[in-house]
């Protein structure tokens, strides 16, 4: 009652909705990890301005996801399963070219 007198709001019911099965998570891990990341959406990914365990939704190029910082070089990024192979294939494309 508390929180919904601060929200200046009354709900009669709130319900959550386990969507997990739907949606897959790719990790992205390495000194190139941001760099890759950054080429496919517009999200600030600087240490300074993504800090470790932050968490944000993002575009991936076309796809609406989800993109988690868990360490200096490591992100796990979500998106729809029905997008799973598209979203690997762009991470991969946008990969630093090896010399």
């Amino acid at each position: 009652e508390a929180a919904q007198a601060a929200l200046g709001v009354g709900f009669a019911h709130v319900g959550v909705v386990d969507q997990s099965e739907a949606r897959c998570w790719l990790r992205l891990e390495g000194p190139a990890a941001a760099l890759t990341l950054a080429k496919l959406t517009t999200l600030d990914l600087r240490d300074t301005a993504f800090a470790v365990g932050r968490a944000q939704g993002a575009r991936l190029g076309p796809i609406a996801g989800l993109i988690e910082r868990d360490g200096r070089d490591g992100f796990n990024v979500a998106g729809p399963v029905s997008t799973a192979e598209f979203l690997a294939e762009m991470l991969l494309d946008a990969l630093p070219a090896s010399d």
